[in-house]
């Protein structure tokens, strides 16, 4: 991922993480895993973080700006927080991680296996 600052429209500093991700089958929801079911998983983590956190890009479905359109980039999960919620920032950052390493990873395994295909497609 890519962590940096970025200035808002109002000259506060926000800091964000782009964490991209790379789906390994073209059938395997990884976004909506990823989102938890209606965002569940999504919501946690802003609850528990006050940070903005969402997936953007190619095949997220999340519709941006006035022509309400995917945004051109890379598939990714976007975290955003203000400067001064650094702490929580990095806790929200870490549980994105965990997500992508525990359910996303062993949904992708159950998807291998209900599909009769090796765990180690690139």
């Amino acid at each position: 991922g890519t962590t940096s600052f970025m200035p808002t429209n109002f000259g506060e500093k926000r800091i964000w993480c782009h964490i991209l991700l790379k789906k390994r089958h073209p059938n395997f929801p990884i976004v909506p895993i990823t989102i938890g079911r209606f965002g569940a998983n999504m919501l946690y983590i802003h609850e528990n973080t006050k940070t903005k956190v969402r997936a953007r890009g190619r095949g997220s479905r999340h519709l941006e700006g006035k022509d309400r359109k995917e945004a051109p980039v890379p598939l990714m999960i976007a975290i955003t927080a203000d400067v001064e919620n650094a702490k929580d920032f990095r806790k929200a950052v870490d549980m994105v991680l965990t997500l992508l390493s525990t359910q996303v990873q062993t949904g992708f395994e159950q998807f291998c296996e209900q599909n009769e295909l090796g765990k180690k497609l690139s």
